[in-house]
């Protein structure tokens, strides 16, 4: 077997429009609703948001990962300035929990949620040489 590449991730959502509505509006992705769910797409894979009344149990998210609890636990985005990107959402409307981590010669990356509590993370790589 061949695996050839992630083909979605799903996202449970109490809102399934306000969700899908955020990834457009403020992280500028290309996204749809339909009856069934949402498709938000990210480069070649695929967030599948679908409509659930469950609530996670025990503590939630945050961007500190040894804090958090078990599972899939964020996406992260790359990006090829990170503080450009940073100041657009921040036009957005987002709200950083934290500063950017990491100096200029280093990977580098800032955590947020998104309205459903999901983590994300905007990285840049360390740059070549």
């Amino acid at each position: 077997m061949e695996i050839k590449r992630i083909d979605n991730i799903g996202i449970g959502a109490k809102d399934v429009e306000r969700l899908v509505s955020f990834y457009e509006q403020t992280l500028g992705l290309d996204a749809e609703v339909s009856s069934w769910g949402g498709t938000v797409h990210i480069g070649n894979a695929d967030l599948f948001i679908f409509p659930t009344e469950e609530t996670a149990s025990g503590k939630p998210r945050g961007i500190t990962l040894e804090e958090n609890p078990r599972g899939i636990d964020h996406i992260s985005i790359e990006v090829e300035d990170i503080e450009t990107a940073c100041r657009e959402l921040e036009q957005r409307g987002l709200r950083f929990p934290g500063p950017i981590e990491g100096d200029a010669s280093q990977f580098r990356y800032r955590g947020f949620p998104d309205p459903e509590g999901n983590m994300f993370y905007i990285v840049q790589q360390a740059p070549d040489g």
